[in-house]
């Protein structure tokens, strides 16, 4: 069994009322914890490496596609905590140099999402514009969030890659492993690179099938 530690002065970044409580509640429980925001977050991190917790009021694929590539440049982990409705999303837990990477999971989430096509329209429209998304939050959902990531992010070696996904109508939790790309360009061994996008070739089959679902 891994025995809790305190992380070594995590940088905190939070998006919007969901994300800025999620990372009040943790800075509470970590002293030494750095509350930063997305113009700062390089800085935060280059000048004292730790881990990094980057709370969302909803999906922000191009800012933790940014800490990802932070994470592997700076080998410290990070964790996304996404609201991302009807749940919200604690994980995966990227612990570099190993996989799997954020890249990892989106692949993997469109793997599985019959309308990845819409889901990422919708996530390149987060990207344009800063203040769209649906608004406001249960503090139930914020604390229960909290402290999945605390449990985390004081055991750095014992959940890497898990998500936990904590549905918001009923507060059930369900916990799963992010399996890595075969070949991923990030964190996969450099002798098993590269393999193509897994989304091109997702596109090409629903091509192929006359975009049946």
């Amino acid at each position: 069994m891994v025995e809790p530690t305190p992380p070594p002065s995590p940088v905190l970044l939070g998006l919007g009322a969901f994300g800025l409580r999620v990372t009040r509640l943790l800075a509470d429980s970590l002293p030494t914890a750095r509350v930063v925001d997305a113009d700062t977050m390089e800085r935060a991190l280059r000048e004292r490496p730790g881990p990094l917790v980057v709370a969302s009021w909803r999906p922000a694929p191009g800012l933790c596609e940014r800490a990802d590539g932070l994470a592997y440049a700076l080998g410290v982990p990070w964790l996304p905590v996404i609201d991302e409705h009807p749940a919200v999303l604690v994980g995966p837990h990227v612990t570099p140099p190993g996989g799997p990477c954020f890249g990892c999971y989106r692949d993997r989430c469109a793997q599985h999402d019959q309308h990845h096509r819409d889901t990422e329209a919708v996530h390149r429209a987060y990207d344009r514009d800063p203040g769209l998304g649906p608004t406001g939050y249960l503090p139930a959902h914020a604390r229960v969030a909290a402290g999945i990531a605390l449990g985390m992010l004081r055991r750095p070696g014992a959940y890497p890659g898990r998500v936990v996904r904590i549905a918001k109508q009923d507060m059930s939790l369900h916990g799963h492993p992010v399996i890595p790309r075969h070949g991923c360009p990030r964190c996969a061994p450099v002798g098993d690179r590269p393999e193509p996008a897994l989304p091109a070739l997702l596109d090409a089959v629903y091509e192929e099938a006359g975009d049946v679902r």
